[in-house]
């Protein structure tokens, strides 16, 4: 099954971005190979992202807007996605390329409707469950289970709340 980029579905939930990251501009094309083996590729222009775990890279249009600049190479990520556990494996037509997904994995799906997959780890290191609570304050869900359903204030701004209410599903 091939999978696009599309607005949020029925089973899709919302997630808060976590952690920070290393980033720099590319000046040339780049064509990487990723951990499952998928051949992705990026344009000048676009950013080189990487952490203790990965690389991968943003078109420059989506990165100012789900990054925030710490000091140096250094950014914060930042935003409400959707996101749907995969049941079975899939192809996600990504901006960079073709990318599978396996059972378990993620499928992210950012606020300009582009798709990504991101491995269960990863994703429970990368995102935190949000939630809309009656009255419109945004709030988070902790994804671990030591503190798996207490409901705490999200770091995210009034602009971003904004959004996650106007995100499709």
């Amino acid at each position: 099954m091939t999978t696009g980029p599309a607005p949020g579905g029925v089973d899709d939930e919302l997630f808060e971005r976590l952690g920070t990251v290393h980033a720099l501009q590319l000046l040339e094309d780049w064509t990487w190979t990723t951990k499952r083996g998928d051949t992705l590729r990026a344009s000048a222009g676009d950013w080189r992202i990487h952490d203790d775990e990965a690389s991968w890279t943003v078109k420059a249009e989506l990165f100012a807007a789900t990054y925030r600049h710490i000091g140096g190479d250094c950014y914060k990520r930042v935003g409400v996605v959707r996101a749907r556990q995969v049941c079975s494996v899939e192809t996600v037509r990504t901006l960079e390329g073709d990318a599978t997904a396996l059972q378990g994995d993620w499928i992210v799906t950012g606020a300009m409707g582009e798709s990504w997959p991101v491995s269960e780890v990863d994703f429970r290191e990368r995102y935190r469950s949000v939630k809309l609570k009656v009255g419109g304050a945004c709030l988070s869900e902790p994804m671990n289970g030591d503190d798996a359903g207490v409901l705490e204030q999200a770091s995210i701004t009034g602009k971003e709340c904004d959004e996650l209410r106007s995100l499709p599903g």
